[in-house]
């Protein structure tokens, strides 16, 4: 799946990074806590999530994440979406709350991280 597909299952908007809309995306993972998301084997993934700080930035580049989504329509401040475009990081914001935004990826193919559990 590709960033573009996630935006249009998600009904998301771009904050950032609409030129890498054809990134290929091969999982999914969504939350809250930083320790249970970001591991190796987020590389390529996408990220939803509520937590809008520079850290979610930083960490997703550091294990490769492919995307981030903000969930529930979060006010994301500035200074992060200026980070995902110098690190070319697409970054979407959707109104779906988690839960629903997790399950409507994993309807349309999209399965979760790969030893995430």
């Amino acid at each position: 799946m590709n960033v573009s597909r996630i935006q249009e299952i998600l009904d998301a908007r771009y904050l950032a990074g609409e030129a890498f809309r054809d990134r290929k995306i091969w999982s999914a993972g969504g939350g809250e806590l930083m320790s249970d998301l970001l591991k190796p084997a987020a590389k390529d993934g996408v990220l939803l999530t509520g937590l809008a700080t520079i850290e979610v930035i930083r960490r997703s580049v550091a294990v490769g994440v492919g995307c981030i989504v903000f969930v529930r329509g979060k006010k994301v401040p500035q200074a992060i979406i200026d980070a995902a475009v110098q690190y070319r990081l697409p970054l979407l914001s959707t109104a779906y709350p988690l839960f629903v935004a997790c399950g409507h990826l994993y309807m349309n193919g999209l399965k979760g991280f790969e030893g995430a559990w």
